[in-house]
């Protein structure tokens, strides 16, 4: 048990995505800052699929732009790039504390304000600039 669990954190996988792993193709909404203006249809021509949420806006409140991608089959996007950083993605916090069962961060704790979990800021990029946002900031 202990083999397949190390495997499955080594390729950053939880036991139900490793089923189909080679095959899986994930879409994901990332977040463009600067969409361009959706108010005239003539002269935008987005690259990709957007959306607009939330779909009607309370007063006050602004639409956020997000563009709908969709990765490589059997590519992960939560796939970090060396084991290390795999295992701190799943089990969080550092070698020391994996044992102290103190201190430990809660898992998913480090993807920070993008998502729930560490991105792959390489695949993120690629995605990023097949549906032309600038990669201003990190995934």
């Amino acid at each position: 048990m202990t083999f397949s669990t190390g495997q499955l954190i080594l390729r950053n996988l939880g036991t139900v995505d490793s089923l189909s792993a080679e095959t899986i193709v994930y879409q994901l909404a990332i977040h463009d800052p600067n969409p361009p203006p959706a108010d005239n249809p003539n002269t935008y021509r987005p690259i990709g699929f957007r959306v607009w949420l939330p779909l009607n806006p309370a007063p006050g409140e602004s639409q956020r732009c997000f563009a709908i991608v969709r990765t490589q089959p059997g590519e992960n996007p939560w796939m970090c790039n060396t084991a290390y950083e795999n295992f701190c993605a799943a089990l969080g916090g550092g070698f020391w504390q994996w044992f102290a069962l103190s201190g430990v961060p809660k898992p998913g704790s480090t993807g920070g304000v993008h998502g729930f979990y560490q991105w792959n800021n390489a695949t993120i990029a690629r995605l990023k600039k097949e549906v032309g946002i600038r990669n201003d900031e990190k995934a």
